[in-house]
């Protein structure tokens, strides 16, 4: 019976050393086995489904046991194709949705299930059409799986309101700077409001009161209630008010303070630097920024890009633009998406569409007249954006101190010469 025994024992030993298992480990790692287990495409199905913006990955098989072992570090390749060109790369796990399994067995009644979250504000891309490349990464089979292709289609549609021509004689209209709900861009605004001879106090009182709510902007007050305002030789002064303890802690409110009294004062035409000046220690307030020397309003060309907010409603926002000197060409791929894939993303948003072609241009005194293809046309029939695309382009070239006007020509269609108006995204 010992005998017996005894042989039975040699048997699973010599059984354990064939297959290659360590006789005298603590542990088993049957991961790694499972790794090396290789599997045949032929028995896995992949299903994808795009509900609204979530996609959901299904892997099935017709077997009883199917390892599947994922590359934890990239389980799937992303890619995201506009124009048949990649534009970016997404990581799995920054749209996966819960915490996904990527080492499991699955058997025909347990199917293995992703999702992941393909919304336009996850994805950081503007409005249009893409396709989203899907390769998944698995370990333990021989030949790589299938790529699958999903269509991506995010809302081109949005409400533009033109600047305004004008406004009567009874009436006054302020430029005010409100902040984007990242406090990282200022967006100029216009409230037309009844005729005022006190445009600088009427200014403070309007940003005290925040964008109106259709705006999409965050609608509470970016500057310090109560401030006081005088106007010296050209030098608006700001008396600032004891309610300051909010713009004290954090650096983002504090810019975003200084820089909406700075660029909403400056607007006025008797305006062209702020001081500020406080009871308490000025070194105290706005995060500790210096409030010795006084602060001048933004000058210098800049890009008019689209902004768009929750609500859909439609801004024109300015970046200033580091090169200075006027680069027609370069500034006009500028405010195109293929040109700036990494620039561009859910909220900031091109204004030209790719099919828009600039075909010439030359400058005539202080006039920039640009000469389009037809797709200039087909864009002012077909999207109620055609607006927003010349003024874009023509807030854009007079940032330029040598352009006051542009002329948009499309021969034989169109032609029409357009001077830049003071009264820019105008509140309803």
């Amino acid at each position: 019976m010992k005998g017996t025994i005894r042989n039975i024992l040699l048997l699973l030993i010599i059984c354990a050393t064939a297959s290659g298992i360590p006789i005298y480990a603590d542990s088993i790692n049957f991961s790694t086995f499972r790794t090396n287990t290789a599997v045949s495409s032929e028995h896995i199905q992949l299903h994808t489904h795009l509900e609204e913006d979530q996609l959901t990955v299904t892997f099935s098989t017709d077997r009883d046991q199917t390892p599947l072992v994922f590359d934890l570090d990239h389980p799937f390749t992303l890619e995201i194709q506009f124009q048949n060109e990649t534009v970016k790369e997404v990581m799995f796990h920054e749209i996966a949705i819960g915490t996904p399994n990527l080492d499991t067995v699955m058997t025909q009644d347990s199917p293995l299930t992703f999702e992941l979250d393909l919304s336009q504000h996850q994805l950081q891309l503007p409005d249009g059409n893409y396709t989203l490349v899907l390769q998944p990464n698995v370990k333990n089979m021989p030949t790589s799986f299938p790529a699958e292709s999903i269509h991506l289609s995010y809302d081109l549609s949005g409400n533009y309101i033109p600047a305004l021509q004008g406004i009567s004689r009874n009436e006054t209209a302020l430029k005010l700077y409100f902040p984007t709900e990242d406090y990282n861009h200022l967006i100029p605004v216009t409230r037309v409001i009844p005729y005022t001879r006190t445009p600088l106090r009427m200014t403070i009182d309007a940003l005290e009161q925040g964008p109106a709510t259709d705006l999409g902007l965050p609608t509470f007050s970016p500057i310090p209630q109560g401030s006081d305002i005088s106007l010296n030789q050209g030098s608006a002064t700001i008396h600032l008010s004891s309610d300051t303890a909010s713009f004290i802690q954090g650096s983002a409110t504090a810019i975003v303070a200084i820089d909406s009294f700075v660029e909403s004062l400056g607007a006025i035409s008797e305006v062209n630097a702020v001081r500020f000046e406080s009871e308490s220690n000025s070194n105290e307030i706005f995060h500790g920024m210096s409030l010795d020397e006084p602060f001048i309003p933004m000058a210098g060309p800049q890009l008019y890009v689209k902004f768009k907010g929750e609500n859909k409603r439609l801004l024109l926002l300015p970046l200033s633009l580091e090169k200075k000197s006027l680069d027609v060409e370069g500034i006009f791929a500028q405010l195109k998406y293929q040109s700036n894939y990494q620039f561009f993303n859910h909220q900031i948003q091109p204004t030209v569409p790719m099919e828009v072609e600039l075909l010439s241009f030359n400058i005539e005194g202080s006039t920039l007249h640009l000469t389009f293809n037809e797709a200039f046309i087909e864009v002012q029939q077909e999207n109620s954006l055609h607006q927003l695309m010349i003024e874009s382009l023509l807030y854009t070239y007079t940032s330029f101190e040598e352009v006051e006007q542009v002329h948009f020509q499309v021969a034989g269609h169109f032609s029409e010469t357009i001077s830049p108006s003071p009264y820019i995204n105008p509140e309803k």
